[in-house]
């Protein structure tokens, strides 16, 4: 079949039940009855000769010609941007990025208004995830860039720039821990009161793996998603807090906090990282804007990069 004359509902349909893992949850988000959204995907199948989906009582599995040919629409998604592109002369489009909390800062303040500024015909849909939905979102193709903390090395994504941000023990300056000058163990802490943040973002996983390996049973009294709150929470002097020390920069400054170096050298290695999809081009303006992130948000300047 002629792939290029494909029909655009059964293409669309299609894409939204890869994005979904799920014909009910496609016709949902499409406003649509999921027997049509069925009825597509067959003749779809009977047009390119292939099962695309494997039905199973618990829901569908996509065979490797899905995978294929969705692959195949979004290249030609991405080719008919940049041809677009070339044709306008300017940048247009919409840039998705998938970021954690920590994130959020440097790019409102320096990489946003000075992007706008170059590049008014480009829209941005940023979005605040934990770790591993910042991951999903990069391998499921839905969004172009992913800013995490600390995310694990896996075949299918590509490092784009990381940067050292050792995690510290955060304290005031009226804390008991305060007055060490030695690096701090967990079992230094684990008598007092502390917040970590949950399991599925970067800084819990990390904290989960120190304890593990340390052998020792973690029982903080603040889990929170919260850098505002952890944060708050040491300000307070109710208790300690695992932060990156640039998440505390201002307070270490003016002596509100004092950051204090963590023993367990996987504390030390922990890094902010620019993901995107490997093997996968980048529209122009999401090339773009993952420049100006690497050049303007105060983070990657000086780190090492590897070629987008």
């Amino acid at each position: 079949m002629n792939l290029m004359r494909m029909n655009d509902r059964r293409r669309s349909y299609f894409i939204e039940v890869m994005k979904h893992s799920s014909i009910r949850e496609a016709a949902y988000h499409l406003n649509t009855a999921a027997s049509v959204i069925t009825r597509q995907l067959d003749r779809l199948e009977e047009e390119i000769g292939a099962a695309l989906f494997h039905r199973r009582s618990y829901g569908i599995i996509p065979t490797e010609a899905a995978h294929r040919l969705l692959d195949y629409y979004r290249t030609c998604q991405i080719a008919a941007e940049r041809f677009q592109e070339d044709l306008q002369g300017e940048l247009h489009g919409t840039v998705h990025v998938a970021m954690t909390e920590g994130y959020v800062t440097p790019l409102a303040a320096k990489v946003i208004p000075a992007f706008s500024a170059a590049h008014p015909g480009v829209d941005l849909q940023l979005f605040v995830l934990t770790a591993n939905s910042v991951i999903s979102e990069i391998q499921g193709e839905r969004a172009h860039i992913g800013l995490s903390y600390n995310p694990p090395d896996l075949p299918d994504l590509q490092i784009c720039a990381s940067a050292s941000r050792p995690v510290m023990l955060c304290v005031s300056p009226h804390h008991p821990l305060a007055s060490l000058t030695s690096p701090i163990s967990l079992r230094d802490v684990l008598p007092h009161r502390f917040a970590i943040m949950p399991e599925p973002y970067g800084l819990g996983q990390l904290i989960q793996a120190v304890a593990l390996s340390e052998g020792v049973r973690l029982a903080p009294f603040l889990t929170t998603n919260s850098v505002a709150i952890t944060k708050a929470f040491a300000l307070s002097g109710t208790g300690c807090a695992f932060l990156p020390r640039t998440a505390i920069t201002e307070e270490a400054n003016s002596g509100k906090l004092v950051a204090l170096p963590l023993a367990n050298p996987l504390f030390e290695q922990a890094q902010m990282k620019i993901l995107i999809k490997e093997n996968r081009p980048l529209p122009r303006a999401a090339q773009a804007f993952l420049e100006f992130i690497k050049e303007r948000a105060g983070i990657f300047a000086d780190a090492s990069r590897a070629p987008a």
